[in-house]
């Protein structure tokens, strides 16, 4: 971007006002283009944004560089701003370093250290370096304003440029220069003014003078001017007819000359043409006779290279034959079949440990991330009903259990109750389809039965409302710290097991679903089965690896057998090859010798033709060369004879108009050109009228 003029050229939003206000953080202007704010650029709002700049700074015609204060004496130097998020606004930290450093340097440099610069010590540091807040003002224009520029003032436009230029004080001495010079320049004209007032006078005196004085002279010039201009052209035309006369005798000897030279040109071209047609001919069949003996030797070349090559494939066949030993191919064939199945077995179990651990590992993200995980059903009826705009809540995200160790038995002792969805009461037929079609294991309780008054209950606590029947189950459960619940008594214990008007129930949940300790639950269950999926996977690896090896192992060796029958039958064709290969050899030989005296044969002909060839263009240009200048000559002897009568007829006519004095100085051609003459009649003739 050194340019004079750099121009941004793209459509809406492809980045051209981002740039620019790159540029003005980066030379720190004042505020940035219209309705756009630093938060705009700041994505993240707590990560810091950075900006880097590469800027020339070689040294000028004293040898200073710009940031040579900031001891950086690079040919380049690296602007650099963090904008570092601090509250409601942004922390602006700049750097000055040399050469061009990466981001990873700057992001420690402006972040991690101490040693960046304030706004106010980067402002001086690029006002040292040449940029001046005028240039911050030009910058700080509006995109689609730039035309504001035209309806400023030129002189103030002009004091922009020498402020951004740097020399506003050479400006200022300029100025006062300026007028100092004004003021003389206007009093040295006022004083020449005078004198030529008086120089004026006394000329008019002296010209009155010299004008009664030229009057008679330049009337006797104006004649004598006259008489020379009737004069001039007798003189030009004896001297023409004198040079006409002197140079026909030679031009006519020239024309009979060049006449003879054409003449014999054209007789040793007829002879050469037909000498160069007879080489031409001798040359083609020449031609021929190489194109034969040339393919000739391209198909016994042909031959030998194909021979040769089946040749050299055929001894490397049998040195390759040499080197595999032979094995039962059945046999091989049936341990392949065996290794490949066992190979499928292992591979597929290890496809399978990945799955696993894949599965378990997008577990542990969601727990680790907050997100519970239920069974399908409920999982899939909570989805539909968001689907279709239910606002549905799971009761087991608002049940806590004070005592984590009566966990298990609160959770098997309420079963799928546990999994209660609370739904608006104008949307409990909606949701019970939904969760009719999707399996769902809970109930489905109208927020009109919920209640927010009680925050806890027996073992549990309420993060928010819940259905009344959850309140009323945990203040009438009895927790027994007993292995056993008496015959006719009603209790729960640790253990899971609990004694109602049903009967003892004994199964007890797979999971757990209610409050925080059910994700840190689930979590520590999908860690302990990650590190058993782990270990079944790097077994099913090893056993995949082996089984491959095997296979391998046995395909090699298989497919060496095979390789050993293929050259089995290409090495029986070998002595016969080897014969056909050394007749091939001393064919191509025989024609190649034959080849080679055609090409010499061919050579020496095309030679003969070229300089024949050469000798008739030559000898053609010549002719035509002399033909022209004969035509040229021709010409020039017939304008000189028309141009000659013409003269005498001319000369004769002056002659009756002239004095003897004119007509002698003039065929002694000591009259002056016709354009003298003319230019000092009209001297004399304008000299005469002024006076």
């Amino acid at each position: 971007m050194d340019a004079g003029v750099v121009v941004l050229s793209g459509p809406n939003g492809s980045g051209k006002t981002t740039m620019l206000d790159a540029i003005r953080q980066i030379l720190h202007a004042g505020r940035l283009s219209q309705n756009r704010r630093i938060s705009h650029y700041l994505r993240l709002p707590n990560e810091p944004a950075l900006l880097r700049a590469v800027v020339s700074n070689r040294a000028d015609q004293r040898g200073r560089r710009p940031f040579e204060r900031q001891q950086v004496l690079t040919d380049e130097a690296t602007l650099a701003c963090a904008l570092v998020p601090n509250g409601g606004s942004s922390e602006k930290r700049f750097a000055v370093l040399p050469g061009k450093v990466a981001p990873q340097e700057l992001q420690k440099y402006l972040l991690e250290g101490r040693e960046w610069l304030q706004p106010d010590q980067y402002r001086r540091v690029l006002e040292n370096a040449g940029v001046s807040r005028s240039l911050m003002h030009i910058l700080a224009l509006e995109q689609g304003r730039a035309d504001e520029l035209s309806h400023q003032k030129p002189r103030e436009l002009f004091k922009w440029i020498m402020e951004a230029r740097g020399a506003q004080q050479v400006l200022e001495r300029y100025t006062s220069a300026r007028r100092q010079y004004e003021d003389s320049v206007r009093e040295v004209s006022r004083q020449n003014e005078q004198v030529l007032r008086y120089q004026a006078i006394l000329g008019e005196l002296e010209r009155k003078i010299r004008r009664l004085d030229e009057h008679i002279a330049k009337k006797g010039s104006v004649k004598d001017a006259e008489d020379i201009k009737r004069a001039a052209p007798l003189q030009v035309m004896i001297t023409e007819l004198s040079d006409i006369e002197k140079r026909l005798p030679d031009v006519r000897t020239r024309s009979t000359a060049l006449a003879t030279t054409v003449d014999r040109l054209q007789r040793d071209l007829e002879a050469q043409r037909k000498v160069v047609d007879s080489l031409r001919a001798q040359s083609n069949t020449q031609t021929e006779i190489e194109r034969v003996a040339e393919k000739e030797w391209d198909d016994a070349v042909g031959i030998n290279a194909r021979l040769s090559v089946e040749v050299e494939r055929k001894q490397e066949a049998a040195a390759e034959l040499a080197t595999i030993p032979e094995e039962d191919k059945t046999e091989l064939e049936k341990g392949l079949a065996c290794a490949r199945s066992e190979n499928f077995r292992a591979e597929q179990l290890r496809l399978d440990r990945i799955s696993d651990l894949e599965q378990c590992e997008r577990l542990i993200t969601d727990l680790e991330r907050g997100i519970r995980r239920y069974p399908i059903e409920v999982k899939s009826t909570l989805e539909a009903l968001t689907n279709v705009g239910v606002n549905a809540v799971l009761m087991a995200e608002r049940v806590e259990i004070s005592d984590t160790s009566w966990t298990t038995a609160v959770e098997s002792a309420l079963g799928n109750l546990r999994y209660a969805i609370c739904v608006r009461q104008d949307e409990e037929k909606l949701a019970s389809e939904i969760a009719r079609a999707h399996g769902f294991l809970g109930p489905i309780v109208s927020t009109l039965s919920t209640i927010t008054e009680s925050t806890a209950a027996g073992p549990l606590k309420f993060t928010d409302a819940v259905p009344e029947w959850i309140i009323d189950w945990g203040r009438h459960i009895i927790l027994t710290d007993s292995a056993e619940i008496a015959a006719g008594a009603s209790g729960l214990t640790q253990d899971g097991t609990r004694r109602d008007d049903y009967g003892i129930w004994v199964g007890q949940a797979a999971d757990r679903v209610l409050g925080g300790s059910a994700i840190r639950h689930q979590l520590e269950q999908a860690r302990q089965r990650h590190g058993v999926i782990a270990l079944g996977l790097a077994a099913a690896q090893k056993a995949a690896a082996l089984s491959a090896q095997s296979v391998e192992e046995i395909e090699g060796r298989l497919t060496r057998q095979n390789r050993r029958n293929e050259l089995l039958r290409e090495v029986a064709f070998l002595p016969e090859l080897q014969r056909n290969l050394a007749i091939a050899t001393a064919t191509r030989d025989s024609k190649k010798e034959e080849r080679d005296r055609a090409r010499e044969s061919l050579a020496q002909a095309e030679r003969v033709v070229l300089e024949s060839e050469r000798w008739l263009d030559r000898k053609q240009d010549e002719l035509e060369k002399r033909t022209d200048e004969l035509e040229r000559n021709r010409t020039a002897v017939a304008d000189m004879e028309t141009r000659k009568a013409f003269l005498e007829s001319d000369i004769d006519v002056l002659k009756s108009q002239l004095s003897h004095q004119l007509i002698d100085e003039a065929e002694a051609g000591k009259l002056p050109p016709l354009a003298i003459a003319e230019r000092e009649l009209e001297r004399a003739q304008k000299a005469l009228a002024g006076c």
